[in-house]
């Protein structure tokens, strides 16, 4: 009997150090008071259903933990924390490439078609529009901008990350055949911007009677940058660092981006590149255009 005792003390003590999370220390000590009031022959059965509560109670406060963790690596609109994306999601969708094929198959994509195309999506004269109409509208321009991403996102399963100092964000789209496609979503995605968000910051200055935004402020855009990546030039057994290719696709995304911006034009930025000798390189229209079949090349 008074090894039973001191095992449900200790069944005891790690109960109650679960239940930190919840004020459920008074009911198990009631509980395990029942327990030696009980007749001995009836003990290792209310030790064992106690063994089981134990174990049902600590996946759960295992579950708790993970939740929380999840929570830490993306913001209130599910876009991954930036860290996390450039550290964790781009590494490791590279290196899944590498290394395990399964993906392509499950996307049911030919292994020679499948690419994949990383933005970056940076809001133009955001602090003009802070600091001209007020914060109110440049959330409204980040907002817009947040839910188109979240649109694409949920539609073709890609991953999306806010970066930058917070009107910069990238995507990364993985389930493409070809360079257009990319190149037509992100487009789109402008296209949307342009019509949505002002429409929303007008209607915003109205409500407050306020006068309407500038023409020029009006007529600015979302500057967006693409590097599409074709996956077959990765497979097992080539020389590819996946965090140093990571911050490569990165860093041209980002010069992509700012060549969009310069040219202030209505239409993206988009490029093809592939990976030779370990290294992202770009590849010629007319070169990734016959690849593709959209060229005659007789």
């Amino acid at each position: 009997m008074a090894t039973q005792i001191q095992r449900g003390l200790r069944a005891l003590a790690e109960l109650r150090e679960l239940c930190k999370l919840g004020n459920l220390g008074p009911v198990v000590l009631k509980q395990f008071l029942r327990l030696l009031d009980v007749h001995e022959s009836e003990v290792d059965t209310r030790l064992r259903t106690l063994d089981r509560e134990i174990k049902a109670l600590r996946a759960r406060v295992i579950d708790y933990e993970r939740i929380q963790e999840e929570l830490k690596k993306k913001d209130e609109w599910g876009l991954w924390n930036p860290n996390v994306f450039k550290k964790e999601i781009l590494p490791e969708f590279i290196q899944s490439v590498i290394t395990d094929r399964r993906d392509l198959e499950e996307w049911e994509i030919d292994g020679d078609d499948a690419k994949a195309a990383l933005w970056i999506l940076d809001i133009n004269k955001l602090k003009r529009t802070n600091d001209e109409i007020g914060h109110w509208a440049g959330d409204i321009l980040i907002q817009t901008l947040i839910e188109l991403i979240n649109d694409v996102r949920r539609a073709d399963g890609v991953a999306a990350a806010r970066i930058g100092n917070g009107d910069e964000f990238a995507v990364l789209q993985k389930k493409i055949k070809k360079f257009v496609h990319a190149h037509h979503t992100a487009t789109r995605v402008k296209y949307e911007y342009r019509q949505r968000a002002w429409e929303r910051v007008k209607q915003g200055c109205k409500d407050r009677g306020l006068m309407p935004p500038s023409l020029d402020l009006i007529n600015s855009e979302v500057s967006v940058g693409v590097v599409v990546l074709d996956l077959s030039t990765l497979h097992s057994g080539a020389l590819v660092d996946p965090d140093q290719l990571a911050q490569t696709w990165l860093d041209r995304g980002d010069q992509v981006m700012y060549r969009n911006k310069r040219e202030e034009t209505s239409h993206i930025c988009s490029i093809a590149t592939a990976v030779k000798d370990g290294e992202l390189v770009q590849v010629e229209p007319k070169i990734r255009m016959a690849l593709e079949g959209l060229l005659d090349t007789d």
